[in-house]
Parts: C-alpha cells; sequence; structure tokens
C-alpha cells in the first residue's frame, strides 16, 4: 500500500504539514525506554496531583494559589468531583536526553492534543507495514483506553455511557469536523452513543430536546484557558455544566497543566518522602517560579535575577498558564537585550517560571518526500508526548525538529513535524 496515500486519506480533512516531508514509519525506541517513560509518567502525573492538592482545601483556594484567570472559577463543581476526575486524561511533555528522559511540561485535561494523532499514525502503520516489522513492534490503541475509561466513569456515576465530544472547530479553524468525527467513530464502534457540539450549540440542544435527550456525559476538548485567549465568553462552557452533563476532564485538570507545579515540585515539598526528591531530580529539570529569591543551582548559591541574567543559554522562560508552545522563551535563541526586558515584566507579574534547558539525544527517524516518494533516513531533537488515560500509557506521539542543528527542539511550527512511538519488542538492536 501507497504510504503517501494512506497518509493522505488519514489525515484528509485535518490541517497537516506537508513539506517538506512525512514521516514514512513511526519513532522506534526499545520496550525498555517504553516502560521507563510509561512508569515516569504516571508516578510523575501523581506527584503533580498530590502537589495542586496541597494549595489548598477547595479547587478555588488551588486556582488562587496558582495564579489563574479568575474568569475560571466559574467552571468548578464539588471539590470531591474535581479531586477524582482531574487527572484521567494527560499528556506530559518529555525530552530523551544523554541522562535518560527529562519531563519539561505536564498538559492534563480531555482537550490535550495526541490521542487523534497517535490513532491516525497508528492506524497508517498498522495499514502499510510488512506484517514481519509489525509483528516487532508495539502500537497503543488510545482510543481503546479512553473508552474503557468512560465506561468506568459512567459506572461510577451511574449513568448510560453517551458521550457528547464538546469541541472548538470553529476557532481552531478547522476545515471539516473529522478531527473529531475519528474519536466519535471509535465511540460507536465500541457501543458508546456519541455526537459532536460546539458549546454554543450543546447549550441550544440541551434547551430545546429536554433532559431525556441530554448526553450524561462530555468530553470538554476545547480548553478554557485558550477560549478566553480566543476572545470567547465563558458562558456557553459554564452553561454545559447547568444542564446535567458530567464534564471530563474536571476543569482542575487544569491547574495540573501549571507550569508553577513543576517548579514547586524541584524545590521540594515538606510532604515529599526521600524517594520522590530523588524521582524528581531524576526526571525534572530544575525548575523555579520567577520571584525575587536566593536558589541553589547545581551547588553554588545565587539570587535568582543574578543567575537567569548571567547564563541566559542555559534556561527556558515559561508563562506559567501557557498552551501550545506559546509563551515559551529560550535564552539561547534571544538578543540578551530583548531577554533582560522580558526578564524585567516576567518578575513583575510573577506568573512565570524558569526552567534549566534539556537537550534532546537525535532520535532516528524516516522521512518521505510525498512529491517523489524519496525515501529521507536523518536523526533530530525531539519532544516525546506519552498519552496517559486513567493511570496507563495509551500510546506516544512525537514532535521533533528536522531544520535544527542544536539539538533543543524550537517548537517553530515551520520546522516541526509529528509522527507516532513504536516500541521495540526485539530488544535494543533495532531501536534507541
Amino acid at each position: 500500500m501507497d504510504l503517501v496515500a494512506e497518509v493522505r486519506r488519514q489525515f484528509r480533512g485535518i490541517p497537516f504539514k506537508w513539506a517538506p516531508f512525512v514521516s514514512a514509519g513511526p519513532m522506534v525506541l526499545s520496550a525498555e525506554l517504553g516502560d521507563e517513560v510509561r512508569y515516569a509518567s504516571i508516578r510523575l502525573l501523581d506527584l503533580v496531583h498530590r502537589a495542586v492538592l496541597s494549595l489548598g482545601g477547595t479547587p478555588v483556594a488551588r486556582h488562587r494559589k496558582l495564579n489563574l484567570d479568575p474568569k475560571l472559577e466559574v467552571l468548578y463543581k464539588d471539590t470531591a468531583f474535581e479531586d477524582r476526575y482531574a487527572a484521567v486524561i494527560s499528556r506530559p511533555d518529555v525530552v530523551l536526553t544523554e541522562e535518560g528522559w527529562k519531563f519539561v511540561e505536564l498538559n492534563a485535561c480531555a482537550g490535550v492534543g495526541g490521542p487523534t494523532w497517535v490513532h491516525l499514525f497508528n492506524d497508517v502503520w498498522r495499514r502499510t507495514l510488512p506484517s514481519d516489522l509489525l509483528q516487532g513492534l508495539r502500537l497503543e490503541r488510545p482510543f481503546e483506553a479512553r473508552n474503557a475509561m468512560l465506561r468506568r466513569v459512567a459506572k461510577e456515576l451511574e449513568v448510560d455511557s453517551r458521550v457528547a465530544v464538546i469541541g472548538c472547530a470553529e476557532y481552531m479553524k478547522l476545515p471539516t469536523l473529522r478531527y473529531y468525527d475519528v474519536e466519535i467513530e471509535e465511540m460507536r464502534k465500541a457501543g458508546i452513543e456519541s455526537e459532536y457540539f460546539e458549546p454554543e450549540q450543546f447549550v441550544r440542544a440541551a434547551a430545546g430536546n429536554g433532559p431525556d435527550s441530554l448526553f450524561p456525559l462530555g468530553l470538554q476538548r476545547c480548553v478554557p484557558q485558550e477560549w478566553l485567549e480566543n476572545g470567547r465568553d465563558l458562558a456557553p462552557l459554564e452553561a454545559i455544566r447547568n444542564t446535567g452533563t458530567t464534564v471530563l476532564a474536571s476543569q482542575s485538570s487544569y491547574q495540573l497543566s501549571s507550569k508553577a507545579v513543576l517548579a514547586m515540585l524541584s524545590v521540594g515539598q515538606d510532604w515529599m518522602t526521600d524517594d520522590d526528591r530523588q524521582f524528581v531530580e531524576r526526571y525534572v529539570p530544575w525548575s523555579r517560579e520567577l520571584v525575587d529569591s536566593v536558589v541553589d543551582f547545581h551547588g553554588e548559591s545565587w539570587k535568582l535575577s543574578q543567575l537567569v541574567r548571567a547564563v541566559q543559554d542555559r534556561f527556558v522562560l515559561k508563562r506559567t498558564d501557557s498552551n501550545r508552545g506559546n509563551g515559551v522563551f529560550m535564552g539561547s535563541e534571544m538578543d540578551p537585550v530583548a531577554w533582560r526586558a522580558l526578564l524585567h515584566d516576567a518578575f513583575a507579574t510573577g506568573a512565570w517560571v524558569v526552567q534549566e534547558r534539556v537537550t534532546s539525544r537525535r532520535i532516528p527517524v524516516s522521512l518521505v518526500e510525498p512529491g517523489s516518494g524519496r525515501v529521507v533516513e536523518t536523526e533530530a531533537p525531539t519532544v516525546f508526548g506519552p498519552v496517559i488515560i486513567d493511570g496507563e500509557l495509551a500510546g506516544c506521539m512525537a514532535r521533533f525538529d528536522v531544520a535544527n542543528g542544536n539539538d533543543v527542539i524550537s517548537f517553530d511550527k515551520a520546522h516541526v513535524l509529528m509522527t507516532s512511538v513504536a516500541w521495540s519488542t526485539q530488544g535494543r538492536r533495532a531501536a534507541l
């Protein structure tokens, strides 16, 4: 089967980067690395959740401690619900360095990118790769894991497993609804009734059709913070929660995504065990909230404001509530004058963190040129996105930068390509 034709078929109606190359196969890593990233992702998610819970007794109290947008407070439900369903879907961003896996961010909520892309790519590989090669690879099925989670939640809440997919095709400027249709199709195949709605459309349908027509569960595939940043009113998202539909994940999931939480863990908390601290030191880059303070950096005491100016190239500056690579600035890519101006403003707002830059190993990747069919074997700095659903690894995506020679992925959308990850079950000889 022609690989490029199959990619075009699978990604029809979905914004997809076709030039200069597309992936000719999955990124292949060893099963050992897959097992390790699974373990570390699940444990880190637990530590992040515990760190958030330590901030206060209610979701709103924690929200305010994290300096999140006050407008979002109307979206919280009761504390027990918020705590129980905050961590059901997540996707950390993790880099494979020469020292091993390093987690640079954690994204949690039903709107995280990952499941759809992994599903589509893995379907391409199952249809196009030789059977003998497929037998040596482990390719996860993210929607199977998510369907199982939805059934579990429906059983816990004692409701029917009927699910509304609440998306944002309009402000994402999607040419068609296929991005959402693929997940709805997988739910229907599994016997879960599902339908797509824009938020305003869902509220109108709920008001007009009566309670018997309501979907008991809703997957909120839009991120409220991004909704606000696109100039939208939160009223429809609040109204959905007043219809009787239970929206997943809980709004507290967004608290887990705050960059400030990784900084909390990096500093260390009173409730953390020695083993917790060693885990964080092993898997999380040195991170601190950007406030006037004295810090220990690799055994030396520094005033933080002096440190981030003195060794600019070693740090990345991140807004605590940023999404999609926005609000992320790499010191190594900035003019010193612009870096100092950015630091001045960031210190003043109190909503930024600084993180030690990590360097990716160059990961082997196969590419194909769509026009000619020419295959290119190369290596590229990569950010991996393990999809964690209900406490299990449900697939992994990879974003890699074929134009970057310094082994630090820049997230420049003009350069970055995507694929999924397969875990080799035949040992290290076939994979990293």
